[in-house]
């Protein structure tokens, strides 16, 4: 069996939503992105009666649930990394040894900027001297 069809087995998605909780909620995951869910993503489902969508952290995945009329996840948040999984695992840690929601302990691990989705890629810019002499004597005079 290949890691893909590893992942495709999986059809249920066990979530974390910042609601302070507890607990993990199950979500169908729809054939279109089997295969692409992972633990430690961030993903939108619907909750409440309202079906508003709210983002989750996927925390395990499962091939079965007990519940019988899971709501389905709608897509991946792109814009927010993976959280690894020895920071997943933290997380549990944290919440076991503080006794806080798990929600809570994950939603710990993250800076704000990353948990918005506000994080750009940096940019760095390098200048060089193409005279090796001049650069030479910048630097014998910067010391």
């Amino acid at each position: 069996m290949t890691t893909a069809d590893f992942m495709n087995s999986y059809s249920i998605a066990k979530v974390l939503l910042n609601l302070g909780f507890d607990r993990e909620f199950d979500y169908l995951i729809p054939p279109r992105l089997r295969g692409q869910i992972q633990i430690g993503m961030k993903v939108n489902v619907p909750f409440g009666k309202g079906q508003s969508l709210r983002g989750a952290y996927v925390v395990s995945l499962a091939e079965t649930s007990e519940r019988k009329d899971l709501k389905t996840i709608e897509s991946i948040c792109e814009d927010h990394p993976k959280i690894p999984d020895k920071l997943l695992e933290l997380g549990e840690w944290m919440a076991s040894y503080y006794c806080c929601p798990r929600e809570y302990a994950v939603r710990c691990l993250l800076p704000s900027a990353v948990r918005s989705g506000r994080v750009r890629d940096k940019i760095e810019i390098h200048y060089f001297i193409a005279d090796e002499a001049k650069a030479a004597d910048l630097i014998e005079h910067a010391t």
